[in-house]
């Protein structure tokens, strides 16, 4: 059994809004025989079926026709108009489809088909459908089934009408115990509290979430480090001292200024109290202001000169180090530029900052302290400014550094001596 090769097929139907729709289908097809020639200006047998939901489907409609092709091997036919061997054409409920159309063909001109196709009817047909709404509706509101009840301003009058409305003398039409299905969409307004989820079932809510982010975070944390929470944490150094750590924009920062006493590997760093020494010092080193680590070291931490910054053995925990001046600049520009950036890294109030303290708000959680800086002179400078390296050199004897002051709320970058002490803030790898 061979497969017709060509098949072209068009719905010819209209219908206006109150006329009766043709209940005939218009289908054309090129008819080749077994030697897949075509067989022209000859009478074929053609038997038709409807079938439903699939090409294998149940035949609701079956009639033969015997039309003659043309020169070209074109046959063409109203399907509706031939003998019905089953069904009726004009009781096909378009709607319940999809249907197909199964044409089996004999070039003989007899009923013995040899030639069958199979094509899926698409949107066209289904104009015959419409004629269901062309003549469904009269004009008249009356003619119309399950209208709507129209509300005349007694309640009672309603069909259907729920039993527990705030306004008419029944209070609680949402249930505050026991099971309830409510449907549509609701509105509430306030704040809605749901419980922490005790099993897979039940709703989640932010504490949920951000515990599972949590957890995630944890189990990537570098030596450590702890995260309490999608933008917070702690990290230690290698003398077990324990930072804050805070995530401002796409960076990880210290909250608390570096008090190491040595470096990553173990080695220490030298504590040069001696001014005319660590005027002249190449190599890293620390100190404190005033030479006093006892009173400033807990608050303000260390003083590190540029040395001990870019030092191979490290100044900062496991995964982290000391910023470049451009991580220093992206900081900046997510803060909004240096006019205010300043303001939004220095610690409120004037505990750790002289009056006015211009600007302050740290809503970054940086907590930038005026710690002051150390010269070959003199410690100088605490609450009014609160410098910071960066890992970037200038020349072979200045680098530069960032600095914020007790009377603005800008931030500010500069070069100096990379003898020059000042505090370390660490940012994560």
């Amino acid at each position: 059994m061979r497969t017709i090769y060509s098949i072209f097929l068009a719905v010819l139907v209209t219908a206006s809004v109150f006329a009766q729709a043709p209940q005939k289908m218009s289908y054309q097809a090129v008819v080749r025989n077994s030697s897949n020639q075509l067989v022209t200006t000859h009478a074929v047998g053609m038997k038709i079926s409807i079938l439903q939901t699939s090409a294998t489907g149940t035949a609701v409609y079956v009639e033969t026709q015997a039309p003659t092709t043309n020169a070209n091997g074109l046959v063409t036919i109203e399907i509706g108009s031939g003998t019905v061997v089953s069904g009726t054409f004009a009781a096909i409920n378009w709607a319940n489809g999809p249907y197909f159309i199964q044409t089996e063909t004999d070039p003989s001109g007899g009923t013995s088909y040899t030639i069958t196709g199979t094509s899926q009817l698409l949107s066209v047909p289904y104009a015959l459908y419409a004629k269901t709404a062309g003549n469904g509706f009269s004009g008249s509101y009356t003619d119309l089934t399950n209208t709507p009840v129209f509300f005349d301003g007694t309640w009672t009058s309603l069909t259907g009408k729920p039993t527990s409305i705030a306004g008419y003398g029944i209070t609680d039409a949402v249930n505050t115990t026991g099971v309830q299905t409510i449907t549509g969409n609701k509105t509430f307004s306030g704040t809605i509290s749901v419980n922490m989820p005790l099993s897979n079932n039940n709703a989640v809510n932010k504490i949920y979430v951000d515990s599972l982010i949590i957890q995630v975070m944890n189990s990537f944390a570098k030596s450590g480090e702890t995260f309490t929470s999608p933008t917070t944490g702690t990290i230690e150094d290698v003398d077990g001292n324990t930072y804050h750590m805070i995530k401002i924009g796409s960076q990880w920062w210290t909250v608390e200024n570096l008090k190491v006493t040595q470096y990553r590997d173990g080695s220490s760093i030298p504590n040069v109290t001696d001014n005319t020494t660590w005027n002249g010092l190449s190599s890293g080193a620390r100190c404190y202001y005033n030479n006093d680590s006892v009173t400033y070291a807990a608050t303000y931490g260390a003083f590190y000169n540029w040395y001990t910054v870019v030092d191979s053995r490290n100044l900062c925990p496991v995964g982290w180090h000391v910023p470049s001046y451009v991580e220093w600049a992206t900081l900046v520009t997510y803060l909004g530029g240096n006019t205010v950036a300043g303001g939004k890294l220095k610690e409120t109030g004037t505990t750790h900052w002289s009056s006015p303290n211009t600007g302050a708000t740290n809503e970054s959680g940086f907590t930038a302290l005026a710690g002051g800086y150390r010269t070959g002179v003199s410690s100088t400078g605490l609450g009014s400014y609160g410098d910071y390296w960066t890992s970037t050199t200038v020349s072979s004897s200045n680098a530069w550094y960032v600095g914020l002051s007790y009377n603005s709320a800008a931030y500010g970058a500069s070069n100096y001596s990379k003898t020059l002490g000042i505090s370390v803030r660490c940012v994560r790898d």
